[in-house]
């Protein structure tokens, strides 16, 4: 475990003190840990996949749907190539994502 013992002060105007903290708070970061990242040139990787997230939500709600009325004998045959193709989006998403965090 490391131990950080030595203390760096830096002046700011308070339009860079609330920068620096977006950023490390929109990185999931603490500012120490954010500025120690950004000094060493390493890459900071901020994703927002809130967008998926709700996409997903909104085709799980459909197959639901779906689901409910074959349940109660109101459709006998599914046509879900809809589903599959707005998931393919999603999964294509998700790649995009994964190539430019590596």
């Amino acid at each position: 475990m490391r131990r950080r013992n030595k203390l760096i002060v830096v002046r700011a105007t308070e339009f860079e003190e609330e920068l620096v903290k977006g950023l490390a708070k929109k990185a999931n970061l603490s500012v120490t840990e954010y500025m120690l990242r950004c000094a060493a040139g390493k890459k900071i990787n901020v994703i927002d996949i809130n967008p998926l997230y709700v996409e997903t939500k909104r085709i799980g709600g459909n197959i639901h749907q779906i689901a409910k009325l074959a349940n109660f004998g109101k459709i006998e045959a599914v046509n879900l190539e809809g589903v599959q193709d707005e998931l393919s989006k999603i999964y294509d998403e998700l790649q995009k994502i994964t190539k430019r965090c590596s």
